[in-house]
């Protein structure tokens, strides 16, 4: 089970467990929804046509079988902890100025959020990034950020979004690698040959490139960051403070 913040690599590990011989379910779990993309084009699932219903974790976990995977950005309470007890748990993290500054990039290129948002039609630039940031900073820190960062201590792995694409091999991916290359009967080094071939397939959420913050960035985006509480958040998931 791929258990991630938003944008810090969810379906690039999703393309490197197929690779490596898992089945996607094509599902996205959350605590109390169920987002089905099967039978999607990748075009429509970019743009979130997937078919969602009202189904809680605790029962939807059960639809992933063995040799399946799914994942989701599902907070460890209510449920959603006991429910993923019987699943190998994956965790993904991402610097979490990047990550919110990559989901910016990806809401304008998919033309998904809100469609009158003043930061859709602006270019890339500091007053963008407070635009966005006054309309989604409060929700994505306080319902998305802060109740993922509990999982870092729960989970079989702790996977960096920027180590999957470091170069060279980072010991967080080596130690993943082996765990997977265990499971699937191949060596860790094989394993990691596998993840190399898929970074920058085009996936559900890909922007097309890995984010620059250096357009967006000025000391009053940094400072907002930091009063939507960035640094108290990289504390508990091991990064710097801004």
């Amino acid at each position: 089970m791929v258990v991630s913040i938003p944008k810090a690599g969810t379906y690039l590990m999703a393309a490197w467990l197929e690779s490596l011989g898992w089945v996607d379910t094509e599902l996205h779990l959350s605590n109390f929804t169920l987002s089905d993309y099967r039978g999607l084009s990748l075009a429509a699932k970019r743009r979130g046509e997937g078919r969602e219903c009202y189904l809680p974790v605790c029962t939807s976990a059960g639809l992933v079988g063995p040799g399946q995977f799914a994942v989701g950005h599902i907070k460890p309470e209510p449920w959603g902890r006991q429910a993923l007890q019987e699943l190998t748990r994956l965790f993904l993290k991402r610097d979490l100025a990047h990550a919110t500054l990559s989901h910016l990039r990806f809401l304008v290129a998919t033309e998904r959020g809100a469609a009158d948002a003043a930061w859709r039609s602006m270019a890339a630039s500091p007053a963008q990034a407070l635009a966005f940031l006054e309309d989604e900073g409060e929700r994505l820190f306080e319902q998305e950020y802060a109740p993922m960062c509990t999982w870092i201590e729960d989970v079989h792995a702790v996977v960096p979004f920027e180590d999957l694409l470091a170069a060279p091999l980072a010991p967080s991916i080596a130690a993943v690698s082996a765990l997977l290359g265990h499971a699937c009967g191949l060596s860790a080094e094989a394993a990691h040959a596998r993840l190399r071939g898929v970074i920058g397939r085009v996936t559900k959420t890909y922007s097309g490139e890995t984010t620059c913050i250096s357009p967006w960035w000025s000391d009053e985006v940094r400072r907002r960051f930091i009063r939507l509480g960035l640094n108290d958040l990289h504390e508990r998931l091991g990064y710097p403070r801004y």
